[in-house]
């Protein structure tokens, strides 16, 4: 079966609960007993990774608030993917679509899942295993 490409930094971080730093002053990898400050150099570098990685120059995170959870979302406020799955969204269509390792791609389902052919090989349209439009020459071309 087609692997998901990842995201190689955290997706989402937890809130800090204020009582194992003083004044609650940023978020934490999920499960981590480390805080990372909101003035740290960390969150403009993973937003400048994320945007390049995701290919969206409008991605951002959720909140600034140190008492919610913070997620990295897409420029229409669409989260990315929890388990770090690289993807492209297409805000007009409302569809999100994982990139795979081997060049093609699989609709997100509204479970967050990805949708899989019958025969375990990514969606990628009616019955044919291609690549992404964009990516494909038409048949006219030189």
């Amino acid at each position: 079966m087609t692997q998901t490409r990842k995201f190689d930094e955290q997706t989402h971080w937890d809130q800090d609960p204020g009582g194992l730093r003083a004044g609650g002053a940023g978020w934490a990898p999920p499960g981590a007993d480390f805080f990372i400050d909101r003035a740290d150099p960390y969150w403009g570098r993973v937003l400048d990774k994320a945007r390049h990685a995701y290919g969206d120059p409008n991605m951002r995170f959720d909140t600034d608030s140190v008492g919610q959870q913070r997620h990295l979302v897409f420029g229409d406020g669409t989260p990315v993917p929890a388990d770090g799955s690289l993807a492209y969204r297409d805000a007009a269509n409302n569809k999100t679509y994982l990139l795979n390792s081997d060049r093609t791609v699989s609709p997100l389902g509204a479970a967050g899942r990805r949708l899989l052919h019958r025969s375990r090989r990514p969606v990628l349209g009616p019955g044919a295993r291609q690549g992404p439009v964009r990516l494909r020459r038409p048949p006219y071309a030189l």
